[in-house]
């Protein structure tokens, strides 16, 4: 009896072990405000923000947003910890133990939310504990170099440069435990070129305040880097970029006889009782998130074209109703079959591509994952969404869970589901 009593302990401290690893959060509406909620339904966050956005990162975070006077305030949660509050910066990412904050800025000639406005970024780094690192935001922040990617997470220094708003450079050592710069390298400099100079090791050349040229070689250190040598070089020799012999030679002719005549281009040709297009409609978010974010919220519809030559997807519409095929140097291959009503191509963010499919008034969501590192798993739901569906995030949390946005037909944002359709949303 005994035995069987410890055995049930240990299952149930395996499956309390399990459960508290699967713990993440989702954005929960109660009328006009989000916050968060665990994978269980116990509130993390009071609902207190406009717009509550998922961050991509190795580990997701969220951006809430306030709004008063026209202007946004950014609030950072990490872990289901509010860690910095009203912030004017409109994005954050989080690096080697240290969060850059970025503040986007329109130039005074815009006031438009479009893709084509001029703007200009500051950068600023925080701890985690909400410490500013810069008292005044900076062109530029490298936290940590290329060079040290993998950098020990035992160490106890970080090397850190930044670009002034006099477009000066300074590089300093950070050191973690005490959060301070604890070493300026270079102040105030201007920087020319920084490169890699062997395993472990990065190089500078910059310009003295008395006019001189410097390369600066650093390399790590144990849990620390330090300079390995600083001195003055050669200054730096013009170039001149001319195509000689170029001048009198026709470009369809370089490089010896013409191009021959392209092949009549080969298109697929629709079967009896079928028409094609070789476009879909997609659903795109309005603006940017960063000067305003609640555009990032509001979606408009365009035409998604298919132009390719030899390779290329076109819509299918066979009895009233739509599919998809793929046609590939003569090969046809049916995407999806023609029994929707409505099909819409689906780039979102965070790698994430696919279709949202209407049946009557229900969608449902084809959803993959393109990033380069290599395809996961596709995920499908059923037609169980009665408002338009956005995917956010695949796996979000644990395997198979699909984070999902919801829109109304004006495209305005409602709240978050899951793939099963159910809303995080009450009145």
């Amino acid at each position: 009896m005994k035995m069987r009593k410890y055995i049930f302990l240990a299952l149930t401290w395996m499956v309390t072990i399990q459960l508290s690893a699967q713990q993440f959060y989702i954005p929960y509406r109660i009328g006009d405000q989000f916050g968060l909620v665990d994978n269980h339904g116990k509130t993390i966050i009071e609902p207190q923000f406009a717009v509550l956005e998922l961050n991509y990162s190795e580990d997701d975070f969220w951006q809430g947003y306030k709004y008063k006077n026209a202007k946004a305030f950014s609030t950072l949660i990490y872990k289901g910890k509010i860690i910095l509050e009203n912030q004017e910066y409109g994005d954050y990412h989080i690096t080697n133990g240290l969060i850059k904050a970025s503040k986007y800025v329109l130039t005074p000639n815009n006031t438009t939310y479009d893709w084509e406005d001029d703007f200009y970024t500051r950068y600023n780094l925080f701890t985690f504990s909400g410490k500013k690192l810069f008292t005044e935001d900076q062109i530029d922040i490298s936290e940590g170099f290329y060079e040290f990617e993998e950098i020990n997470p035992e160490m106890d220094d970080l090397l850190v440069g930044s670009i002034d708003t006099n477009e000066r450079f300074t590089l300093q050592l950070y050191n973690k435990k005490s959060e301070k710069f604890t070493q300026t390298i270079l102040s105030k400099v201007k920087f020319e070129k920084k490169f890699g100079a062997g395993e472990h090791a990065i190089s500078f050349i910059y310009n003295t305040h008395d006019g001189k040229r410097k390369q600066i070689n650093i390399q790590r250190d144990n849990k620390t880097f330090k300079v390995i040598s600083d001195k003055e070089i050669e200054p730096k020799e013009e170039e001149e970029y001319r195509n000689i012999g170029m001048e009198n030679k026709a470009m369809e002719s370089w490089g010896g006889e013409a191009m021959k005549p392209s092949p009549p281009r080969e298109e697929y040709q629709p079967e009896e009782g079928e028409t094609i297009k070789k476009s879909i409609g997609e659903a795109k978010y309005k603006g940017r998130k960063y000067y305003f974010p609640k555009k990032n919220s509001e979606l408009y519809f365009s035409e998604k074209r298919f132009d390719g030559r030899e390779y290329y997807l076109f819509s299918v519409i066979k009895d009233g109703k739509k599919g998809l095929k793929l046609y590939n140097r003569g090969e046809v291959k049916e995407i999806l079959p023609p029994i929707y009503d409505e099909i819409f191509w689906g780039d979102w963010e965070g790698w994430l591509q696919g279709y949202i499919l209407k049946t009557g008034d229900k969608y449902a969501l084809y959803v993959n994952n393109t990033r380069p590192a290599g395809p996961f798993s596709s995920i499908s739901t059923e037609a169980v969404f009665d408002l338009f569906p956005m995917a956010v995030r695949m796996n979000y949390g644990q395997e198979g869970f699909l984070l999902v946005k919801l829109f109304d037909e004006r495209g305005n944002f409602i709240c978050y589901a899951d793939q099963t359709g159910k809303k995080y949303y009450s009145e």
